[in-house]
């Protein structure tokens, strides 16, 4: 392992992530919004409909911290709250229709990225990469949880 030099991955990976982010972090920024605003209209578009502890679960985050990423987009009526028809005290999440657009022209970006780079490398590669990010979420969780 001594030949291996794991900050040139690093370096990689830092430098394609800034990439990837480049184009929707500009878009967002015409809103006022970041990265965290991204993916929880990401999560909120994948999920269809979702309630606030369901949205904290998917993001890794405290209800308390997903409230203030929500604000802006509740102000800007980029997503929708309703109240959950089996537990009133439950708010449901749903995009509206500017928060739907929003989404799909900033994850828009990136799902044209992922499929050049699908069609230049090839799916089994895409598969290999999979494993990868799958494996450093695992191993990396471990490292922060203790294990």
């Amino acid at each position: 392992m001594a030949d291996v030099n794991l900050d040139t991955d690093l370096s990689l990976m830092h430098r394609a992530f800034r990439e990837l982010v480049r184009g929707p972090d500009s878009v967002l920024a015409q809103y006022g919004l970041g990265r965290a605003h991204h993916r929880a209209l990401f999560m909120i578009r994948r999920a269809g409909e979702v309630t606030v502890g369901e949205l904290a679960a998917h993001l890794a985050v405290t209800n308390q911290a997903l409230h203030k990423t929500l604000q802006p987009l509740l102000r800007q009526a980029l997503v929708l709250t309703s109240i959950d028809a089996q537990d009133a005290r439950r708010r449901r999440l749903a995009l509206s229709t500017a928060g739907a657009a929003l989404e799909r022209e900033i994850s828009g970006m990136q799902r044209e990225v992922f499929a050049q780079v699908r069609q230049e490398v090839g799916a089994a590669c895409m598969e290999d990469w999979c494993r990868v990010m799958l494996a450093i979420e695992k191993a990396a969780l471990a490292q922060t949880s203790g294990s």
